[in-house]
């Protein structure tokens, strides 16, 4: 397949129809019709059947792709909203396409097309990380959207992940309260508004009854993210009526092992999983509360297959929710993160539970920082840079993160910032704009606290 440039792609592409339709072969697709005419389907994505001619596209990867296969008289013309994206991150090839249209807005990708034959179209995307991007991505749990107070604790949780600019965000588990439509459509509503992917694990409010609506709103109940050489897994331990297991509901019930094994086998230099029960502990896998269709016996010997398979693979951290509150600990070289409230009411995560864990991954390795929401008055000790970066290339744009140190809690704060000597810009929200080389000297203040940082730029 030819790649072509976005401005070519524009332009728009001819193809063979049997070479289209043996692209399209390779591909594990599967979808949904847009129209009598039109079909439509992804990969790394799941396609939402909104109108005649027309399709919204959820991501569930950073580089999504889709395939319009066109009706008999090869001209149909289509539009795809593809959603959960990085606008302005990805650039497109993709063959048979007679004329295109792209429009771009954060989070979302409109495309306008004919099918120019019968073989109709493939469209696939690459991502292209900005001018000194690193990996860094953002993760909580149980928002319980839809429940009462819900929705203004997640709105702050979600104003200090957008000031971060994360590549991607996670969510494990309990994104809503009660697996119901409406409650979805405020989930979609407030997640909308975070300036990065959010990709999901399902939970048990999301999942009591049915899984139906997850897959309807989020797509796959099981899937991976990729990032250069960093593999995060999403998996499902969250069945119906709170069963704690990988085995899936239905009559596939070992699906689920069954990829998890050819994930862990393609290679990668960190692994991250995330579910949304925890694996030890009350209220966790091995919890008999948790325990369906199985014995404790069988579940302890399912939950030594899983760990004994993370360990082989090299899994660096295991994530999850549903408690509400944040821990973190390594168990048999393993780093179990706990992820605290990322909003749900008030009476179920409390100020001090409202947190979430920034994870940074580079050349030096994986780190986390669990950062909390709230701090009382004057506890606040002092104040710290977070993953300061002493050089950077001209172009990067570089969110500058402070963490205020109130005893072993970390918390967002929004300090003043101010750029003391040399070259660069400060944009809103505490973004540093290296737009030329040099040496710059940045001060930072918050409730009488300063600290300064040097950063070179070339």
């Amino acid at each position: 397949m030819k790649e072509m440039t976005r401005r070519e792609f524009l332009k728009g592409m001819a193809a063979a129809g049997a070479g289209v339709a043996a692209g399209m072969a390779a591909w594990p697709f599967g979808g949904a019709r847009a129209s009598e005419e039109l079909k439509i389907s992804a990969r790394g994505a799941f396609v939402r059947q909104r109108g005649e001619g027309f399709a919204r596209v959820r991501a569930i990867s950073l580089e999504p792709g889709f395939r319009i296969q066109g009706g008999a008289a090869g001209t149909d013309a289509f539009k795809i909203e593809l959603t959960n994206v990085r606008a302005g991150r990805l650039s497109f090839y993709g063959k048979g396409v007679e004329t295109a249209e792209i429009r771009e807005s954060e989070g979302t990708v409109v495309l306008r097309a004919n099918a120019s034959q019968p073989g109709g179209a493939v469209l696939e995307t690459a991502y292209n990380p900005a001018s000194g991007e690193r990996l860094n991505f953002i993760a909580f749990s149980d928002t319980h959207l839809g429940a009462d107070g819900a929705t203004e604790q997640f709105s702050r949780v979600r104003r200090q992940v957008n000031l971060r600019r994360p590549v991607f965000v996670v969510n494990a588990g309990d994104n809503v309260d009660v697996d119901e439509p409406a409650q979805w459509n405020v989930f979609e509503t407030e997640t909308a508004k975070l300036v990065a992917p959010l990709f999901t694990t399902i939970g048990n409010h999301d999942s009591y009854l049915s899984t139906k609506l997850y897959r309807e709103r989020m797509g796959a109940l099981y899937y991976a993210v990729d990032y250069g050489d960093t593999q995060v897994l999403l998996l499902d331990n969250a069945q119906k009526h709170n069963d704690a297991t990988l085995r899936m509901d239905g009559p596939k019930p070992d699906e689920q092992w069954e990829w998890l094994e050819e994930q862990l086998a393609r290679p990668a230099a960190h692994r991250f999983v995330f579910f949304h029960f925890p694996v030890y502990g009350n209220r966790s896998m091995l919890d008999p509360m948790y325990i369906r269709n199985t014995t404790l016996e069988e579940r302890e010997k399912e939950v030594e297959r899983m760990i004994g398979m993370f360990r082989a693979a090299g899994v660096e951290y295991v994530c999850f929710g549903h408690k509400h509150s944040a821990r973190r600990e390594e168990i048999e070289g393993i780093i179990h993160i706990q992820l605290g409230g990322g909003g749900a009411p008030p009476d179920r995560t409390g100020e001090r539970d409202l947190n979430f864990v920034h994870f940074f991954v580079d050349e030096k390795g994986a780190r986390d920082y669990t950062v909390h929401i709230h701090s009382e008055p004057g506890e606040i000790e002092s104040i710290e840079f977070c993953e300061w970066r002493e050089s950077l290339p001209v172009g990067a744009k570089e969110p500058i993160i402070v963490h205020g140190v109130a005893g072993d809690r970390l918390v967002a704060v929004e300090p003043e910032l101010k750029i003391l000597s040399g070259p660069g810009t400060l944009e809103a929200g505490g973004v540093f704009s290296a737009d030329a080389p040099g040496r710059t000297l940045i001060g930072c203040s918050h409730g009488g606290l300063c600290i300064e940082a040097m950063a070179t730029i070339e």
